[in-house]
């Protein structure tokens, strides 16, 4: 019986590797208002290579969201793309757009809106509602996590997010990454031995 078990779980991980999935949560904080970063780190799963994942800032305040920039960074790679960058603004001086940002924001490569569309629609002082968007840059382009591909699944995962203008304030109270990823076979026997496959851990 304990053997059946055991096959199962292999049978179940194994059936999955090409898409296992698990959400890691990071902290958040107050935004330094013009004079840095707040960056905070996530430590990734089990080895594996990265197939694909959301981001989703939490609880993100501001009064001037295109005072700021948000860039997800693989450490060990160094690969970094844009999730924002200066909402409104054409280039990478001065402030962005005066719309607020309050709620919880996702970015993936699978939405066609992305935050300066959404902001170009409102008036000054108007507020970004939560929801799902495309990662961009500078003037709308948008950016793609497709770079972020074949990495390590594991090792440190960075959210930096920066208030480039002084003068407004904000805050974020955490942030997670949802990631799809192939393990390792290594990791697949484990996973198998112990009967299960990962468990999508969730804020």
């Amino acid at each position: 019986m304990f053997n059946k078990m055991l096959l199962a779980g292999a049978a179940i991980a194994a059936a999955s590797a090409a898409n296992a999935g698990v959400i890691f949560n990071g902290s958040g904080g107050s935004i330094p208002d013009g004079s840095g970063s707040i960056v905070s780190t996530i430590t990734g799963p089990a080895a594996g290579t990265v197939t694909g994942f959301n981001v989703t800032i939490y609880g993100l305040q501001h009064s001037w969201l295109g005072n700021l920039t948000a860039m997800l960074t693989q450490v060990d790679s160094g690969t970094s793309v844009y999730l924002f960058r200066k909402i409104g603004a054409t280039n990478g001086n001065g402030a962005g757009r005066a719309v607020q940002a309050n709620g919880d924001y996702t970015f993936s490569d699978t939405v066609g809106a992305n935050l300066w569309t959404t902001a170009a629609g409102l008036g000054s002082g108007g507020t970004v509602d939560s929801g799902n968007f495309r990662a961009a840059t500078l003037n709308g382009a948008f950016t793609s996590f497709s770079s972020f591909a074949g990495l390590s699944a594991s090792g440190n995962w960075t959210l930096t997010v920066t208030d480039n203008v002084p003068g407004n304030s904000g805050s974020f109270s955490g942030w997670s990454l949802d990631l799809l990823f192939v393990p390792t076979p290594g990791a697949l026997a484990l996973f198998g031995a112990s009967g299960m496959i990962l468990a999508r851990r969730r804020r």
